[in-house]
């Protein structure tokens, strides 16, 4: 009975489709007149009335506003847009030179404009607490060390003062080792908050591997830089489940093979 109702609904809307269709060919003035009707309607005045809208609502939606903060807190409109902006700020680029922020932390004149400026602070506080301005001075430190003008291929392979640059890195990783840690061990601290601490034990590990790559490539020694960079690639691999929400793991690969095999024979 129920396939039977069926089969009659599918009859009646194949009957009704041809009705229109015959309706629609014999009377072709009228069916063009009203359809030109309703385009010049719709161009006329759904566009004016509900473009601005879409793009607006496009533009909110893209730059997360309609989202809550990654701790789960409400937030006022201008927070939104605040951390809108941070977000936009930190994904931005081509997904290449994302890579190499992972190890700069920030570049040249990007960070000497955020170091001056209260919303890096702001930044580094919502990540990570009352840590957040010795964070900052960490993530400098490393972007000082790790030279990005040797990343970008602007000084010689071999250089006996990158390779100390590149060596220091130790120094400021192992500084700074117990203090990430054990914050991110810390369970009391808010989920996004301890996530950010969690994502730095892997950054300082990543770290210290390319730096002792790049240390002996600047010496010289291509073939040990070789085998550290595999290490590295092997280790981002090894943790790309946790590391992949905010890493890309084969891009990662595929930008640093080029940048540590460039000048090198």
């Amino acid at each position: 009975a129920h396939c039977c109702i069926i089969r009659k609904k599918e009859t009646y809307l194949s009957l009704l489709f041809l009705l229109l269709t015959i309706c629609i060919l014999t009377n072709s003035d009228y069916s063009l007149y009203y359809a030109l009707t309703g385009l010049n309607m719709w161009f006329q005045k759904m566009i004016p009335s509900l473009l601005p809208f879409m793009i607006l609502s496009g533009i909110m939606i893209q730059m997360s506003l309609t989202e809550k903060h990654p701790s789960g807190t409400k937030l006022h409109f201008y927070k939104r847009v605040y951390f809108a902006l941070s977000k936009f700020y930190f994904s931005s680029g081509n997904r290449a030179s994302k890579v190499l922020r992972f190890f700069t932390a920030y570049n040249g004149n990007s960070l000497k404009i955020f170091v001056r400026a209260k919303s890096c602070n702001n930044y580094f506080r919502n990540a990570y607490g009352d840590d957040g301005d010795t964070i900052r001075n960490y993530m400098k430190s490393l972007s000082d060390a790790f030279c990005p003008p040797y990343f970008r291929g602007e000084m010689p392979v071999v250089d006996a003062e990158s390779a100390k640059r590149f060596a220091s890195v130790h120094e400021i990783l192992s500084a700074h080792e117990a203090l990430i840690k054990s914050r991110a061990a810390d369970k009391s601290l808010p989920k996004s908050r301890q996530a950010s601490w969690k994502y730095l034990v892997h950054h300082a590990a990543l770290c210290a591997i390319v730096a002792r790559c790049l240390t002996k490539k600047a010496e010289g020694n291509f073939d040990d830089a070789r085998i550290l960079m595999e290490d590295a690639f092997s280790y981002a691999r090894l943790h790309e489940s946790v590391l992949h929400h905010v890493f890309d793991v084969a891009l990662f690969q595929s930008t640093l093979r080029r940048a540590i095999n460039r000048g090198m024979q």
